[in-house]
């Protein structure tokens, strides 16, 4: 199993063709305050739905928008009782790209996760994906470092 941790500074979004992107440098929520609060802090705009169960929480944030208003740049963050656990995508999503994280990102059991993310073919317009969606099921694991996020399996989902 590989832990889906990953690389969150602005040097690796541009390396990765996003635009300029919030970093998210967080270990701890001792606060108490709203795990989302993490994010804003470190630049990330808050959408889509708060999710929490189980003592683990997923918010997903944004840099931007493009020019139809569509998330740009964005990520749903893990915490696991208000500690970083990783993000589902290695790097930022970019509406209508491929790999791009769809809103089926949910919470599923006790330290169970899952995601769905629309993949392009090179020659796909923009409103049309045609290769199979990859749906990835994860689950948080404690460690003496603190929790990690683990991708357990990626199955294809053919369209329809």
């Amino acid at each position: 199993m590989e832990p889906a941790r990953y690389d969150y500074s602005v040097r690796s979004a541009k390396r990765h063709g996003a635009r300029s992107q919030p970093a998210l440098h967080v270990r701890s929520s001792s606060s108490g305050e709203p795990d989302g609060r993490h994010a804003r802090d470190a630049g990330w705009s808050l959408f889509n739905p708060y999710e929490a169960g189980w003592g683990i929480s997923m918010v997903s944030g944004l840099s931007g928008h493009d020019g139809m208003c569509r998330p740009w740049s964005y990520h749903a963050f893990v915490f696991l009782d208000g500690v970083f656990a990783g993000t589902l995508a290695p790097v930022p999503s970019l509406s209508r790209t491929d790999g791009a994280l769809t809103r089926d990102a949910r919470i599923e059991s006790d330290g169970r996760l899952g995601a769905l993310f629309i993949r392009y073919a090179a020659e796909d317009p923009l409103c049309c994906p045609s290769r199979p969606s990859n749906a990835v099921s994860y689950h948080v694991e404690r460690t003496p470092q603190g929790p990690v996020l683990f991708v357990d399996k990626i199955i294809e989902i053919p369209r329809m």
